[in-house]
This record gives structure tokens, C-alpha cells and sequence, in this order.
């Protein structure tokens, strides 16, 4: 389902906005990493995947593959949302983009702890220096269907960059009282620039151009030329 303009709503807009941004970084989740059975409860005050924050609401999980009953789609870890059937929460990253460069999101999703088709999983993308609704650029919503079992790819999502940082969000848009048949997993988060943009380069230093010399004036001298039969000498008589 693809959503043109939607309301991300959660509480911490105005921290998103003052992030300081970088490169997308840690899309597999495995920083932080730890033992293979890491399994801690995502907080504000608590576990976070490095380059990621919370939204700080629902019941997110940090954890290796095969601590539930699915192993990670890449490396060691990854993330779940609502278990406990408390739905809502988010993971949010912003990073560098340039501006009017088009970029593609990709990602893999599934279904962990049981099969429960209620749940959905959204992805929206927004200028992050005004997360606001007017200034929200793209995303979709994820159903799970029971012929999906294990990872899958979720939608991809691309969009065009508004600004010199762009933020884009995971949130468990499950219905609060569904889902609760199981939970969902993410892993694999991949952003790349696919066209456009501006990449500046180096200004040269423009060289000093150089004075231009005076031609002379030739020197033309006309007369005739004597030879002293005494001494070998020669004179120049001029006229």
C-alpha cells in the first residue's frame, strides 16, 4: 500500500530535527553486536542499534539470530517491533543527502513467533529539517500475508531529497489490539543514491597573468661602411 502524504506522528519530532546527520550507517543492525544470544529491550535510556533512535513508544527488541524462532537475514542481528502486543513503536535514522538527488530504500521484513497477518510495517521518508506533515516525502506500509514465511523484501521506496538531510523511519502500524499472534522483524536496511544531485568539487586557484613586455622598436641605421687599410679597423658613416 503506498501512502503519498501521511502524518508520521510520535513525540520526539523536535529531537529529529536537531540531530546532527552523517553517512546511512549500520542498516543490518550489527552495531552494537555482543554475544550471538544478545536479546535487550529497545528504550531511549536503553539498547539502541548505533546511528539508530527511538520513538520511544511499543516494545522493540535488539537481538541475535535464533534467540526467537528466525535466524537474521544479514550478519548476526537484528530488530523486532510489538511484542507484548504493544504496537506504535519506531526506529528512526537521519543522514546526509544532497539535494535533488534521487534516493532508493530497500529492506527485508518478517514474521517471527508465530504467523499473525494483522500486523503491518511502515516505512516513511521526510525532510528532516522540518518533520512535519507538509514536508513528508514518501513511504509505504507493509502487509504480511501467512505465504510469506521467513525474510522477505519489503517495498522499496524511492525518493527525491528536499534538503541537505533526510530522515526516514520504521514504525509498527499495527492496530492497537492486533497482532498479537506474533511480531515482526527487520534487517537489511540499505540506502543508495541512484541519480541526480550535486557533487562539488575543489575550486582552482586562477594563476596571475603575467605582464605583457614592451616589443622594442627595431634600430635601423643606414650609411657606409670604411675599412682603415692601416690598422684593419672598420667605420660606420651614417646619413
Amino acid at each position: 500500500m503506498r501512502i503519498r502524504a501521511f502524518l508520521v506522528a510520535f513525540g520526539l519530532l523536535g529531537t529529529i530535527a536537531a540531530a546532527q546527520a552523517a553517512p546511512f550507517v549500520n542498516g543490518s543492525f550489527e552495531q552494537p553486536g555482543g554475544e550471538p544470544t544478545r536479546r535487550d529491550t529497545i528504550a531511549a535510556t536503553g539498547a539502541l542499534p548505533t546511528g539508530w533512535q527511538t520513538n520511544g513508544l511499543g516494545f522493540q527488541i535488539y537481538q541475535g539470530g535464533h534467540t526467537d524462532d528466525i535466524p537474521s537475514d544479514d550478519g548476526t542481528f537484528y530488530v523486532s517491533f510489538g511484542h507484548n502486543n504493544n504496537t506504535g513503536g519506531g526506529l528512526y535514522q537521519t543522514f546526509d543527502t544532497e539535494v535533488g538527488a534521487v534516493y532508493e530504500v530497500t529492506y527485508r521484513l518478517a514474521q517471527q513467533q508465530g504467523i499473525d497477518n494483522a500486523q503491518l510495517a511502515a516505512l516513511w521518508v521526510y525532510d528532516s529539517t522540518s518533520p512535519i506533515s507538509q514536508n513528508f516525502i514518501d513511504g509505504t506500509v507493509n502487509q504480511f500475508t501467512g505465504s510469506r514465511v521467513g525474510w522477505f523484501s519489503g517495498s522499496t521506496v524511492r525518493f527525491t531529497a528536499r534538503s541537505t538531510q533526510s530522515t526516514l523511519m520504521f514504525e509498527d502500524k499495527t492496530p492497537a489490539g492486533a497482532g498479537s499472534g506474533a511480531n515482526w522483524a527487520l534487517d537489511s536496511v540499505v540506502v543508495t543514491k541512484v541519480s541526480g544531485g550535486t557533487t562539488p568539487t575543489t575550486p582552482t586557484t586562477p594563476t596571475t597573468p603575467t605582464t605583457p613586455t614592451t616589443p622594442t622598436t627595431p634600430l635601423s641605421i643606414t650609411g657606409q661602411l670604411t675599412e682603415n687599410a692601416a690598422n684593419g679597423s672598420q667605420s660606420l658613416t651614417g646619413r
